[in-house]
């Protein structure tokens, strides 16, 4: 996705991982340990972890200038990834590289991205893999490519200031309230020159200040410094640096990240939290004097505003990862802010008064988070809970549910895991914990061979459901969503019924950087299921295959390029809890299904009650 793009979407999704792949996350290094799980066979150490302690309500407001970091730095940080890695790091292709440097260097599309960028010719034309390797030459590179930074955003800069006090003729766009709501940068392949785009900035930001008059004025000087940053051929030299390591994080692993201090929020998974605050809105676009609210506003603002200011901070000039950043950075504070926004007819600013009391503000309800459907089977019906994705409170979302299942005495229960990207360890091992307390789940491994086992919550046997279970799979159900379901099948408690999944049998850890100077997400392990089963590259296979949810997913975690080799593990099963298990079975369903609003899923039941046992 482009990061010019004029749309952006932040509700609860699966996570950010390439190619529709959910991220597993296990906490930092260094945080504190939560109870560990007895080894379950010789020679394997119990896990000890608790999920990541992402200190979101420490997140910074985002700064002015562009990420930037040294060449010492730079260095550093590589060598830390490469040690971290779960294996040796694949290959990585120039051009990709390459193209990740301009991209990542340039949010707006006039710096490096734009046709007539000199510094992003230089940067296309560099060799950086063999300036990798050679010592010290990226950093000889990134002080070329700043220098003609320097004079090259000069000149944009000036561009931008005679545009903005200019008083002749004008485009129709440059009506003020156009000229304010109007997306202003190109979404995905960059077309414009930079110096168009400068103009084009200058006019509509000229436009608003005429008629708003001082009231805009400061706003605008703010980011007229983000969009043309007053640097020394060094320190853009610093920004290129940033924008490489960026690049070549996510080409030497797929799942991996890393975001400099101040724009922590782009790596991190804050959607993925039970009971995150608000984030204001869904969906947004920036324009040349902040940001346009197009979906989901709530807090008071509505959709269709212009926020130009939120608790002081002007939002013209930011970057996306910026944007993220001082929304998450409010959201988390649960103080009372002004935010300022434009409204038209006429173009006026309002200020709002934004007050999230309450730190949960816009908690998922059960009933919001899963959709639980009941399906009338036999003398009674099914709960089919669909999960969107693996939320840290699931195990407390879906024992409501149950719960409820227990109440009106449902005949079984079925996880629908379909679509279901991942996300958070602890939310699996929640989830798991109300079908298998206290099992011992998976075995993970790391690069210097050492193994782990992640055990399920601390569900109590007396509360676990007992009645028949199943869960749906397809192609894109994966990472966390793949543990819940391939921990149920190996334990024989359910059946999968559905399609092969994406075969995301990784997991990645939060990491400060070897330089303290930002965050990174690095694919530290790969995991087994209970009795084993490599997932990595594999997937789960159902037994009961569904022919038209075989093509919900043509991707899979084997064509990324770069992702770990699949890995078969111990089995760690409690021999104990599979004996108790042994007489769970889908009772039969006397003919009599549905009806159902997917008939693939009617189909699905009907081929349940006709299997004896859970097991696989």
């Amino acid at each position: 996705m482009s990061r010019r793009g004029s749309v952006v979407a932040v509700a609860a999704v699966a996570a950010i991982g390439v190619l529709g792949a959910g991220i597993l996350w296990l906490p930092r290094q260094g945080e504190t340990a939560g109870p560990s799980a007895p080894a379950a066979s010789p020679g394997v150490a119990p896990v000890a972890r608790t999920e990541p302690e992402v200190r979101a309500e420490a997140l910074a407001p985002p700064g002015v200038s562009p990420a930037r970091i040294s060449c010492e730095n730079l260095q550093r940080i590589m060598a830390q990834v490469l040690g971290e890695l779960v294996e040796e790091a694949a290959p990585v292709e120039a051009l990709a590289l390459a193209v990740g440097v301009r991209d990542w260097l340039d949010p707006h599309g006039f710096w490096s991205a734009a046709p007539d960028s000199s510094a992003g010719k230089r940067i296309a034309q560099t060799s950086w893999i063999a300036a990798i390797h050679r010592a010290g030459e990226p950093c000889e590179e990134a002080r070329a490519i700043g220098a003609l930074l320097e004079r090259e955003i000069g000149d944009l800069g000036a561009e931008f200031d005679e545009a903005r006090a200019g008083e002749g003729p004008r485009d129709p766009q440059e009506e003020p309230w156009l000229a304010a709501s109007t997306t202003a940068f190109e979404s995905t392949r960059v077309t414009r020159d930079g110096i168009h785009t400068a103009h084009i900035l200058g006019r509509r930001v000229g436009a608003v200040e005429r008629a708003l008059g001082a009231e805009f004025s400061a706003m605008a000087d703010e980011g007229r410094r983000r969009f043309f940053p007053a640097l020394h051929g060094a320190e853009w030299a610093e920004a290129v640096h940033a924008a490489l390591l960026r690049s070549w994080v996510v080409l030497v692993d797929p799942h991996g990240d890393w975001a400099p201090n101040g724009e922590e929020a782009s790596v991190l998974e804050l959607d993925l939290e039970g009971g995150t605050p608000s984030p204001f809105w869904v969906h947004y676009a920036r324009t040349a004097v902040g940001l346009r609210i197009d979906e989901g506003a709530e807090g008071g603002f509505r959709d269709g505003d212009v926020v130009i200011s939120m608790d002081d901070h002007a939002t013209m000039g930011l970057s996306p990862e910026q944007v993220e950043q001082l929304r998450w950075h409010l959201a988390y504070t649960h103080k009372p802010f002004a935010a300022r926004v434009l409204r038209p007819e006429p173009l006026r600013v309002e200020t709002l008064r934004i007050d999230l009391a309450s730190p949960v503000a816009s908690e998922f309800s059960a009933d919001e988070y899963l959709h639980t459907t009941v399906i009338p089977y036999g003398d009674g019906g099914v709960y089919v809970v669909a999960i969107p994705d693996v939320r840290t409170n699931l195990g407390d979302e879906l024992g409501a549910v149950l719960t409820s299942a227990r109440l009106h005495k449902a005949i079984g229960i079925v996880l629908d895991l379909r679509g279901n990207g991942g996300g958070a360890t602890e939310g699996a091992g929640g989830a798991l914990a109300h079908f298998l307390p206290k099992a011992p789940l998976f075995a993970l491994r790391r690069r210097d061979g050492t193994l782990e086992v992640q055990q399920a919550g601390d569900g109590t046997p007396e509360a676990a459901w007992k009645g028949p279970a199943a869960v749906l799979v397809d192609g894109a159900t994966a990472s966390a969503a793949e543990m819940i379901g391939g921990a149920l099948s190996a334990y024989g408690r359910a059946p999968l019924v559905g399609a092969q999944t994406f075969g995301k049998g990784c997991a990645q850890e939060y990491l400060d950087d070897a330089a303290e100077a930002g965050v990174l997400r690095i694919t530290t392990l790969v995991y087994a299921l209970p009795d084993g089963s490599p997932v990595q590259r594999i997937g789960l296979k159902p037994r009961i295959l569904i022919d038209e949810w075989q093509k919900n997913s043509s991707e899979r975690e084997r064509d990324l390029r770069g992702a770990p080799k699949s890995w078969q593990g111990p089995d760690v099963r409690d021999r104990r809890l599979m004996a108790d298990l042994a007489g769970v079975h889908w009772p039969s369903h006397l003919g009599r299904v549905g009806p159902c609003a997917e008939p693939s899923i009617c189909r699905a039941l009907k081929l349940l009650g006709t299997q004896t046992s859970a097991r696989r």
